[in-house]
C-alpha cells in the first residue's frame, strides 16, 4: 500500500507548476528507497544534516556524470545514484549507499536525485545545499 501512495504523489507532483510539489515527491521518493530518517533529508534544525548537494553523485553505466558540466538530460538518463552519508548516528561516516535505476519514470531514485539536483542548479546552488531547499523570488 504505501508504495501506491508514493507512486500517486510523484504522479500528482509530475503535473505540478509548484517547484514545492516537486521537491516534495523527490525527497519523499529518495527516503523512500533509501529508507533515510528525517534528519537525513530534511533541514528542520541544527540537530539535523540533512543531504547536500555535494552528497549526491549519478553515474551513467560506470561513467562519473560531474554534476557541474552534465547537461540535463545527462542526468536525466543517469542509470545509478549514490548518496554519501557524511554523518549517521550508528557512528560511521562517509558510506557510500548507491542504487540503479528503477526503470519508473515518475517513481526512481535516480530520477528524483537528477530533478534535484537539476533544479539546485539552476538555483546557483553551492554544494553545501541541502538537497530539499527550496528558493523562492526573494531568495
Amino acid at each position: 500500500m504505501p508504495i501506491q501512495v508514493i507512486r500517486h504523489i510523484a504522479r500528482l507532483a509530475s503535473f505540478s507548476a509548484l517547484d514545492s510539489s516537486r521537491a516534495i515527491s523527490d525527497m519523499i521518493t529518495l527516503a523512500f528507497f533509501f529508507l533515510l530518517r528525517p534528519g537525513e533529508y530534511v533541514d528542520t534544525n541544527s540537530d539535523s544534516t540533512p543531504f547536500t548537494l555535494a552528497d549526491v553523485s549519478l553515474y551513467l553505466g560506470d561513467t562519473y556524470l560531474d554534476l557541474t558540466k552534465a547537461t540535463d538530460q545527462q542526468l536525466l538518463t543517469a542509470t545509478r545514484v549514490t548518496l554519501t552519508f557524511t554523518t549517521q548516528k550508528n557512528g560511521v561516516r562517509g558510506e557510500v549507499i548507491g542504487l540503479c535505476s528503477s526503470g519508473d519514470p515518475l517513481l526512481c531514485p535516480v530520477r528524483a536525485a537528477a530533478r534535484r539536483v537539476i533544479y539546485l542548479r539552476a538555483h546557483n546552488a553551492p554544494p553545501g545545499t541541502p538537497l530539499a531547499r527550496l528558493f523562492t523570488q526573494a531568495s
